[in-house]
Parts: structure tokens; sequence; C-alpha cells
């Protein structure tokens, strides 16, 4: 984990805690580094979770240890690039429907 007060890049889902209003009481950032980071709830903080409520986000900013947990005061958010392990076959442009005849008598 890093020292108080330093600089980290996290990549995780941003989960989004409203109450009964609507109103965003708590963000989180479930990181890939299988650490949860509470997230200042200033104004960068609140725009992530309008932003990316919910969704995959990478993430820079500053990281705080307190007894309650580790807090990430937001610098910086984007969406993060997608690793390349391997072409998705469905997106391929070797896909193509009119390849294969749909038979009904075989269903």
């Amino acid at each position: 984990m890093a020292d108080k007060g330093s600089q980290v890049v996290v990549t995780g889902m941003v989960v989004v805690t409203e109450d009964e209003d609507f109103n965003v009481i708590g963000v989180e950032i479930h990181g890939d580094d299988r650490l949860r980071y509470n997230v200042v709830l200033n104004r960068n903080g609140m725009s992530l979770a309008a932003e990316m409520g919910e969704m995959r986000a990478e993430v820079t900013g500053i990281v705080t240890e307190k007894p309650n947990g580790n807090w990430l005061t937001v610098q910086h958010y984007e969406e993060p690039e997608e690793e390349e392990e391997g072409e998705d076959w469905m997106d391929s442009d070797e896909w193509d429907d009119d390849d294969y005849e749909d038979d009904e008598d075989d269903w």
C-alpha cells in the first residue's frame, strides 16, 4: 500500500452509494489491486460519481491511509484502456453472418 499522501493510479469499479433522495453519500473504487478506496467527495469526487458511476475507471489521485480505510482525493480520471490480450472473435472483420445459413429445420 502507498505511504500516507502518495500519488497513485487506481484502476477499478466506481461504486456509488445514494440516499433515498438519490443524493450521493459515498463513492468507493473497488480496485483491481483488491483494495477498496473511499473517494473524498469534493468537486472531482462528485464528478467521478456522476460520470463514471458503476463503470470501470482509471483514477489518479492522492491516497491517505486512515483508521477507517484508504481515502483517495481524485485529481484526474478516465476510462481505462482496453488490454490487448487477444482479439475478440465477435469484433473480428472475418465474422460475417452471411457466411452461415439459418436452417430452421435444424432447430
